[in-house]
């Protein structure tokens, strides 16, 4: 282990070295799935992942004194597994290491916070909202914001990774087949809202069933609407749980034999 930050302070010193040929750095941990070969089903330790952060904190804190901003940041997952509070918006400045995983959270609660006040009215409305292990902990904070703006009854439903294993848990990595499992029976959903990755990466791979009751982004763009919150506001103005049929993509009123409620991607 000791030669091993070893090598990360090392890495780390040449890579600052190249001043304005690198930007910023992410520190992330590897995402082993079960199918590799040093694969143990353990996520990385709490002490490794303090360490890590400290790495983070004494390189951030030179690269605020000599250039004006961090430059290396550590992911929201090691902040999670150190048990460390995630930092503000601030602290990311323009979130250039997103995609990675770093500042995630905080753009997330960020959002939430500045947008909850244009949701429209969903008294009495049951939502499901899928996602990995990972956000479990994480989003009865966001429900409950959303819950007191709508009057909605939103019902988390963390969902395993079936096919990469239990320690890859984010939720844009979730499989069609885990989102099948995840809402089979849930006929008392009145909409399920799941990561907007899985339908952009895995319908092309996995056997999604579900897709014929999904809403895209790209499919938003096509119809009259532009936001989910304008879905939100169809299905709660015809009183029928269901988008009207204007809508292009629109599912069947009363379609029988279905048990898995309408499905709506969440952009990222």
């Amino acid at each position: 282990v000791t030669e091993i930050h070893a090598i990360l302070r090392a890495h780390l010193a040449d890579l600052y070295a190249f001043g304005e040929g690198c930007l910023s750095v992410a520190l992330v941990p590897v995402g082993l799935t079960q199918f590799s070969h040093i694969y143990t089903g353990e996520s990385m330790d709490v002490a490794n992942a303090t360490r890590i952060l400290e790495a983070v904190d004494r390189w951030a804190a030179r690269a605020e004194r000599e250039r004006g901003e961090p430059w290396v940041y550590g992911s929201d997952e090691l902040y999670l597994l150190a048990g460390r509070p995630l930092p503000k918006a601030a602290h990311y400045r323009d979130f250039a290491q997103i995609e990675n995983g770093v500042g995630a959270v905080t753009s997330l609660r960020d959002r939430v916070r500045d947008g909850v006040s244009r949701l429209p009215r969903l008294d009495g409305k049951r939502i499901g909202v899928v996602t990995g292990s990972a956000m479990a902990s994480l989003m009865p904070e966001l429900l409950d914001q959303l819950t007191a703006a709508t009057g909605a009854f939103f019902d988390l439903i963390p969902t395993v990774n079936t096919l990469f294993g239990p320690t890859v848990t984010t939720a844009g990595l979730l499989v069609g087949a885990d989102i099948s499992r995840a809402l089979a029976d849930r006929s008392d959903l009145d909409l399920a809202l799941i990561p907007a990755d899985v339908t952009a990466v895995q319908a092309s791979v996995f056997d999604l069933s579900i897709l014929d009751r999904v809403i895209t982004a790209a499919d938003l763009q096509k119809s009259c609407y532009t936001t989910v919150s304008e879905v939100l506001r169809d299905i709660t103005a015809n009183g029928q749980g269901t988008l009207s049929q204007s809508f292009a993509g629109a599912f069947a009123a009363g379609a029988s034999g279905v048990q898995m409620p309408p499905v709506v991607t969440l952009p990222t």
